[in-house]
């Protein structure tokens, strides 16, 4: 166990995706580093089990072709990739599966997909609320857009159901300049389309996992951080076991939600209590069930509003479901989740896993949903620190709601750090 009673560098105060990895970088630097975490677990919103003998993930799971920095370190901690599904899946939209929609046959959904491009250009990379179009592009829902653009009903559920699926936001309650912001270093909607996605071989959770045994007794589990104080000179953070750990320096690498409820003893300034207070995580379940009878090219479905997407394979189906109907048992959600994707009763097995993230009360619920007016009154303040305490993650991330994200502020967080210590 990581000593309690001595003066570190820093502290990280979580140890998801970024904290374990701002942590590995500080270390490699050279900085004596301690990293507390609230749950009994690493890994954050990345979480692997064990379904019908093989390894699923119930959070994080999807690499995508430029998730550069991610693949370095799984390749770096000897892990490999693999297909996250079968390629060109069947489509659902209604009462019948159809084969995979050809370019001559989605000119609405390319058409779409071309102007989120255009808009997307626009951003600049770290700053989009800085875009010359900011305020009215923040102004609009994603649904505000779809209903004005020229697309039809079909087209505009899709494109709903997928921006729903990854930022876990509904398109109502999701600004438009968020949708984008998100949309931009994911190459599009039509790269989404394209591209046949990737996963870690033997679950995403061993990212976390490895990099935390790396690290050996400096990271602590079962250590909820309810205060952090600092007097200018040091940090001093407290632990609901009695533990204070000093440093010169803090980095919190927790989900917007659960950073709330730490008590900062130097009053945060306006701007981060705003963004902290204002901005909620949707409440998601993550449903995965068994397949028993699938065909292996597989099925992606656009749902309803209980579970707007989902995709099956000849190993599991997967369906998000969002708001209060993610309180549903799960062997209620699984029959919603076989009704969405068109299949007979004994198309799924009983053996099903839900992940209900908005009741794991270190991470809140889902990725922030910036709704329309939010992203461009807190988005400055995601990556501002206040004095010594510095913050980050993959809600804070200019790649937000990704794997990808939460490693590369992890390594942003810790070069901004070694340059303070080194000042």
């Amino acid at each position: 166990m990581a000593d309690a009673g001595r003066r570190h560098d820093v502290v990280v105060v979580g140890a998801g995706l970024s904290g374990l990895v701002a942590a590995t970088r500080l270390r490699q630097a050279g900085a004596d580093v301690a990293v507390v975490e609230a749950g009994s677990e690493v890994g954050g919103r990345t979480r692997s089990r064990t379904l019908a003998g093989r390894t699923v993930d119930v959070g994080g799971e999807l690499v995508g072709r430029d998730y550069t920095r991610l693949s370095g370190i799984v390749a770096a901690l000897g892990l490999r990739l693999e297909p996250a599904a079968p390629p060109m899946p069947h489509l659902r939209w209604d009462e019948r599966a159809r084969p995979p929609l050809r370019p001559s046959t989605a000119s609405g959904l390319m058409a779409a997909a071309a102007r989120l491009h255009h808009l997307c250009s626009l951003l600049p990379p770290q700053a989009p609320w800085h875009a010359p179009l900011a305020d009215r592009l923040d102004a609009l829902s994603l649904e505000d857009w779809l209903t004005r653009a020229p697309v039809d009903e079909r087209t505009a559920r899709l494109v709903g159901a997928a921006a729903q699926a990854f930022t876990t936001a509904p398109p109502h309650g999701l600004s438009l300049l968020a949708f984008l912001q998100w949309l931009k270093p994911a190459g599009g909607l039509s790269a989404l389309w394209r591209e046949t996605p990737w996963r870690i071989r033997g679950g995403a959770q061993q990212v976390a996992r490895r990099l935390a045994a790396r690290l050996g007794d400096r990271v602590v589990c079962a250590s909820p951080v309810h205060a952090i104080e600092q007097n200018g000179a040091e940090v001093a953070v407290h632990t609901e076991d009695g533990a204070v750990r000093r440093a010169r320096r803090a980095a919190v690498c927790t989900p917007l939600a659960a950073t709330g409820s730490i008590a900062f003893t130097l009053g945060l300034p306006t701007a981060q209590r705003g963004l902290l207070d204002q901005v909620h995580s949707p409440a998601v379940t993550k449903l995965l069930a068994a397949s028993a009878d699938i065909p292996r090219r597989g099925v992606l479905a656009a749902g309803d509003a209980i579970m707007p997407l989902a995709m099956a394979d000849d190993h599991h189906a997967v369906g998000l479901a969002y708001g209060a109907d993610t309180a549903l048992p799960t062997p209620r959600l699984r029959d919603h989740l076989t009704a969405v994707l068109g299949l007979d009763g004994s198309a799924l097995a009983s053996e099903a896993i839900a992940q209900a993230w908005h009741e794991e009360p270190y991470i809140g619920g889902g990725y922030p949903a910036f709704a329309p007016g939010q992203l461009t009154r807190h988005g400055p303040a995601l990556r501002a620190g206040h004095d010594r305490v510095h913050f980050a993650g993959a809600d804070r991330s200019t790649w937000p709601g990704t794997m990808e994200g939460a490693v590369r502020d992890g390594e942003r967080v810790a070069a901004e750090i070694r340059t303070r210590l080194g000042a």
